[in-house]
């Protein structure tokens, strides 16, 4: 039993590695996305209202909204959450991620929504 106990222990450490530099990722990624917006706004000398920027911001989030929200919901029982991470900063998930992901899981014969089916997902992606 102490070998499972280690493989816990092992899966919870990179569980928590995950965690941490997924976030500190994202939101770096966030900050470089959000950059030259920023700079545009306030520092190029341009004429951009804020009503104008929220504007079109509604304007995407009726579009998009529900993708916001479906795509994330959808995805992560196959996934899982290390390779969420991956996935949602590389884009492209539903064309190339996901059946990357979906073919190293049956390959080697486990199931979405497991453990071994995570570390596939991320050996995959």
């Amino acid at each position: 039993m102490p070998q499972a106990t280690n493989i816990h222990e092992a899966l919870g450490a990179f569980d928590r590695t995950t965690s941490r530099w997924g976030r500190i990722t994202m939101l770096i990624g966030l900050a470089f996305s959000l950059a030259a917006p920023a700079y545009l706004v306030f520092f190029s000398g341009l004429d951009i209202q804020i009503s104008g920027i929220l504007a079109a911001f509604g304007a995407l989030a009726a579009v998009f909204g529900v993708i916001w929200i479906v795509e994330p919901l959808t995805y992560f029982p196959i996934l899982g959450a290390s390779s969420m991470y991956q996935a949602f900063m590389i884009g492209n998930i539903s064309n190339k991620l996901l059946p990357a992901a979906m073919i190293a899981q049956s390959t080697i014969g486990v199931k979405p929504g497991t453990r071994k089916g995570e570390l596939a997902s991320v050996a995959a992606i």
